[in-house]
């Protein structure tokens, strides 16, 4: 049986790929800014959060494991389609929540989701432009929180607006209200950052 040298098991494939990968990581761990990591922290946990908030009270804690799962995909790869894939799993629990007339669902659970959601969307198209050894500028971030809290702020007066003209929502009530508050805060959300788009981009983006 012939013995393998101390150099000689560096040259096994598998022991050659582990050996690569984990250099590759070491490369990449010396070259990531705070700046890029950051944002792929914000992704994960506004992610994490409005995929909680979405799920009924009795659901959160068996369901924390898999969201967590879930929301480190768009945070990982924040180009990809899982970004939409997670909002759209938010907005359909919610959905479905609405639907069951056995449940309650709160005004500030809605709001909050969907700031939530909001935030999750325009941090991933931010990461979606800065690789994690990117070194950003403060004027970009300046204006990136100064535009979503403007489109957040906007938002949640037009779905309280809306609430307190319907009424308050009670116990049974038609959830037709709250269903109306949801869209109107998405259609807010649009409106306002198309406006906000339309007087100017991100600062470093042109």
């Amino acid at each position: 049986m012939t013995a393998i040298s101390s150099r000689g098991w560096r040259r096994y494939p598998l022991v050659e790929r582990v050996g690569y990968h984990l250099a590759r990581v070491r490369a990449w761990g010396r070259r990531a800014t705070v700046a890029g990591l950051a944002v792929r922290v914000v992704i994960w946990l506004t992610g994490l959060g409005g995929l909680l908030l979405a799920l009924p009270g009795s659901l959160r804690g068996p369901a924390l494991p898999l969201a967590v799962f879930l929301a480190l995909l768009p945070a990982v790869a924040p180009a990809s389609a899982w970004v939409a894939l997670l909002e759209l799993a938010a907005i359909g629990t919610v959905a479905l929540t609405l639907v069951d007339e056995s449940r309650q669902v709160l005004v500030p659970v809605l709001l909050a989701v969907a700031a939530l959601l909001y935030a999750h969307h325009t941090s991933a198209a931010l990461g979606a432009q800065l690789r994690t050894d990117t070194v950003v500028p403060l004027a970009v971030f300046r204006h990136w929180l100064a535009r979503a809290g403007l489109v957040l702020a906007g938002s949640a007066l037009l779905g309280l607006g809306i609430v307190v003209l319907a009424g308050q929502p009670r116990a049974g009530a038609d959830t037709g209200y709250l269903a109306l508050g949801a869209a109107a805060t998405a259609v807010a959300a649009i409106a306002v950052g198309a406006l906000v788009h339309r007087s100017g981009g991100p600062a470093g983006a042109d």
